[in-house]
């Protein structure tokens, strides 16, 4: 993103996927948690070309296939941090959402390049998950190839969920 700028980072540790379906819906058996959408009016959706909210869309039902390998979609920042909750619990150490500032940091893999593998579009299609080679749907996570640091799907397939949002200032 421009312009470009220095940040200072503690150390923090990313998921090398995405979180899946399957193990959002081992917090949801867990926990019984409703979503965002399944307690309100739904969530957004991509229908015959455009994005619009349906009622009944919401993680189990996104309006496309999709298995336990998928990146879960149709949930909220709220979701996503009563998730990062859940796991903090299960697994006793602390689990939270990335700033915006470690999400780029760690999508750049230490390239400063317009993407993490270096400026030339044409390799796009090994690295992500696009319009265009994804059916105008998720795929499941992990299926092409990882930036230098491990970390998969960084472009393309799913929008990621960050701590706190970009501020130009």
């Amino acid at each position: 993103e421009k312009p470009m700028h220095k940040v200072r980072l503690s150390p923090f540790m990313m998921s090398k996927t995405e979180v899946t379906v399957g193990q959002f819906r081992a917090f949801i058996a867990d926990t019984g948690y409703r979503t965002e959408a399944e307690k309100g009016d739904g969530a957004p959706v991509w229908v015959q070309g455009s994005w619009t909210t349906k009622a009944d869309g919401n993680w189990k039902n996104p309006y496309f296939t999709q298995n336990d390998t998928h990146p879960v979609t149709c949930v909220s920042w709220e979701d996503a941090t009563a998730y990062c909750e859940w796991l903090s619990r299960e697994e006793g150490r602390p689990y939270r959402l990335p700033t915006e500032a470690e999400w780029e940091y760690a999508c750049r893999a230490g390239s400063d390049s317009e993407y993490a593998f270096g400026s030339d579009a044409r390799h796009l299609k090994q690295y992500a998950w696009y319009a265009e080679n994804a059916g105008k749907k998720t795929q499941p996570v992990a299926r092409k190839r990882a930036n230098d640091w491990g970390l998969f799907d960084m472009h393309g397939n799913v929008a990621e969920w960050c701590n706190d949002v970009y501020d130009p200032a």
